[in-house]
Parts: C-alpha cells; sequence; structure tokens
C-alpha cells in the first residue's frame, strides 16, 4: 500500500519506458527508514521502479557489544550482461556526531562516529554522457570541509541527509560548498 501511494505521488520511470523519464534517484533524510524495512520496502521498490534510493537509517548497532551508529544506505539498481539485474546497497557513515548525540553520549557511549570510506556511485542519466557521480554525508559530516575539498573534482552532486531543525543554516553551508 505505501509503495502504491508513493508511485501515485511521484511519476516513476518504469523498466519499458525511456531513461528520460520519471525519478531518478529518491532522497530520504537522516533517521527515515528502520534497518529492519530496508529489504522489505527499499530493495523491493528499487527492483520494481529502477530508482535509486538514498536513505537515511535509524540509529543501528553493527557490531555486538559496539555503540550504535548512524548511516545512510545507497540503494543501486545496476545492470550488466553478465550478471543481469542486481540491487547492491552501500553504507555511508556519518563520523561527526551532532549535539543532540553527544548529549545522548552523556555518561555512556551510546553512539558512536562511523565513517569507514566514502561513497562515489555513479548514475547513467543519459546514452551520451558519462556517469553522474554522486556521493552523500550524513549531517554534519558536510561540514567536515577536508572532506568537501577532497570530493571537488571527483563528484557531481553531493546530497547531504539532513534531520535537523536549522534549514537555513544548512542551506547557506551547501551554498558555499557549491562556491568551495
Amino acid at each position: 500500500a505505501v509503495l502504491d501511494a508513493l508511485k501515485r505521488m511521484l511519476n516513476l520511470r518504469q523498466t519499458h519506458l525511456p531513461m528520460d523519464q520519471g525519478l531518478d534517484l529518491l532522497i530520504l533524510p537522516e533517521l527515515a527508514v528502520h534497518p529492519d524495512d530496508v529489504q522489505t520496502h527499499l530493495v523491493r521498490f528499487v527492483r520494481q521502479t529502477k530508482t535509486m534510493v538514498l536513505a537515511g537509517l535509524t540509529y543501528q548497532q553493527l557490531e555486538a557489544g559496539m555503540p550504535m551508529v548512524n548511516s545512510a544506505l545507497w540503494v543501486v539498481p545496476e545492470w550488466s550482461k553478465d550478471h543481469g539485474y542486481q540491487v547492491r546497497t552501500y553504507r555511508q557513515g556519518k563520523y561527526h556526531l551532532s549535539h543532540d548525540e553527544l548529549v545522548f553520549n552523556r555518561g555512556l557511549r551510546r553512539v558512536m562516529g562511523f565513517r569507514p570510506c566514502q561513497w562515489l556511485i555513479g548514475l547513467k542519466w543519459s546514452s551520451s554522457s558519462r556517469p553522474l557521480r554522486l556521493t552523500s554525508a550524513v549531517c554534519y559530516d558536510a561540514t567536515d570541509l577536508q572532506l568537501a575539498s577532497e570530493l571537488r573534482d571527483k563528484s557531481d552532486v553531493f546530497a547531504v541527509l539532513a534531520l535537523n531543525r536549522d534549514v537555513e543554516t544548512f542551506d547557506q553551508m551547501a551554498i558555499a560548498l557549491n562556491y568551495h
């Protein structure tokens, strides 16, 4: 029912329609998706629509006995003549904790920073050009100027997933990063 409602709201590209119609990337904010819903909802959605998804996940403990992490997940449809159609997932971590996460950690370390790598995802958006190079940051990782500097000539799109009341500051930061 949720997938049908989403399809009605969005003009999603179907596999039999030209590449220039519909949605290529759906972005869901920080902490928006429970990890248990990835296979049942997000992967299913990507298989049906051939739309790439970048979704902020709720806190998750990746290793027993370790603090939880705040991360996002790229859910990417891929096609190759050798392997056919597949959906792959790539976890984008968040290293720089927000003020609320730091307060939550007082006394006990419940949430830790986690960004083992930075993903660059290729999106084929035109048959005549190279893939568009996408990357992302979760919330305060977007304020990491070293990261922005390293990605400047490597990425075309820098998506920021944030659950933050201070939208104006993040908008100004995005504008500043555009000139960086």
